[in-house]
C-alpha cells in the first residue's frame, strides 16, 4: 500500500528475504544498513542545508557577497559550481518537510533515496507529482536513468532482440 506525503514517517524495522531471514547475521545486517542509511540521510541534509546557503549567495540583492563567491566556495569543496547550483535548486524546489518525509522512507533493502534522485525530482512541478515519483523509485528500485526517463515521458528502452541473419540472396546464390 502507498503512503501519501502527509502519511510519511519511519516504518517498522526493516526484514531481510532470503537466506539471512531468522539468522543472527540478520540482526548484524539490519544494524549496518540502517547505520548506512543513517549516513547517506545526513549527507543529504547536508548538501540540502549547503544548497541554501549557495542560493542565499546567489539570489542576494544586497551585493554582500563578492561577484566569485559561488567559484570560490566552490574550490573550497573541491566542486564544480555547477554541483552547488543543483544543491541550491534542490532546497529551492523541495521544501524541508518534503525533504524530511522522502528521506523518511526506505526501500525494501533498507536504502534512502539517492541525492541524485533529489535533483532530477526538481524537474517535476508539484509536491503531490514527486511524492508519487518518490514511491516508484523506492518500490520499483528506479535508477536514475529510469527516474529521468519517467520524468521525460519516454519508456523504458526494452533489450533489442537478437534478430536470426538468414544468408543474402548473393550469399544463396553461390552456394547452389
Amino acid at each position: 500500500m502507498r503512503r501519501t506525503f502527509d502519511q510519511a514517517q519511519k516504518g517498522q524495522p526493516q526484514r531481510l528475504d532470503g537466506d539471512l531471514l531468522g539468522t543472527p547475521l540478520e540482526a548484524v545486517v539490519l544494524h549496518f544498513l540502517e547505520r548506512l542509511a543513517d549516513i547517506a540521510t545526513q549527507e543529504m541534509r547536508t548538501r540540502y542545508d549547503l544548497g541554501r546557503i549557495v542560493s542565499r549567495i546567489r539570489h542576494d540583492p544586497t551585493g554582500a557577497f563578492p561577484t566569485d563567491a559561488l567559484r570560490r566556495l566552490a574550490h573550497a569543496f573541491d566542486t564544480h559550481p555547477s554541483a552547488l547550483r543543483r544543491s541550491a535548486r534542490v532546497s529551492e524546489m523541495i521544501s524541508v518537510d518534503e525533504l524530511e518525509a522522502v528521506l523518511a522512507l526506505r526501500a525494501n533493502g533498507g536504502h534512502p533515496i539517492t541525492w541524485s534522485h533529489l535533483e532530477l525530482l526538481t524537474e517535476v512541478r508539484g509536491r503531490d507529482a514527486r511524492w508519487t515519483l518518490v514511491q516508484s523509485i523506492l518500490g520499483e528500485r528506479l535508477s536514475v536513468r529510469d527516474l529521468a526517463a519517467r520524468i521525460r515521458g519516454i519508456p523504458k528502452k526494452q533489450p533489442v532482440a537478437r534478430q536470426t541473419v538468414s544468408p543474402s540472396r548473393h550469399e544463396q546464390s553461390h552456394d547452389d
